[in-house]
C-alpha cells in the first residue's frame, strides 16, 4: 500500500482539502446539467421574486417562441445538489 497524496475526487466529487476545512464541490456535475438545458449563460439569482410581484410582462408586447425545457427534470436533478 502506497501513499497517493491528498484526495482530489471521489465519486464524481471534487474535494478541496484546506489547512482548516474540507470542501466536497460537484460543480462539475452542475455544469454538465447547465449545459445539457443549454442555460450556460444563464445568470445566477440570488433569491427568486417576492410572491406579490405583478407580472412583468408587457401585455402589448409579443410572446415569445417557447422552446421545449423540461423544468421539472432540470430542478429535480439540482435538488440534490443544495
Amino acid at each position: 500500500m502506497e501513499d497517493l497524496g491528498k484526495a482530489k475526487y471521489a465519486l464524481g466529487i471534487r474535494i478541496v482539502q484546506e489547512t482548516d476545512c474540507i470542501s466536497l464541490l460537484q460543480d462539475k456535475f452542475i455544469n454538465q446539467i447547465l449545459e445539457e438545458f443549454n442555460l450556460t449563460n444563464a445568470k445566477p439569482m440570488t433569491e427568486p421574486l417576492p410572491g406579490n410581484i405583478k407580472d412583468l410582462r408587457n401585455p402589448m408586447e409579443e410572446q415569445p417562441q417557447k422552446v421545449p425545457f423540461n423544468y421539472w427534470l432540470s430542478i429535480g436533478l439540482l435538488q440534490d445538489q443544495i
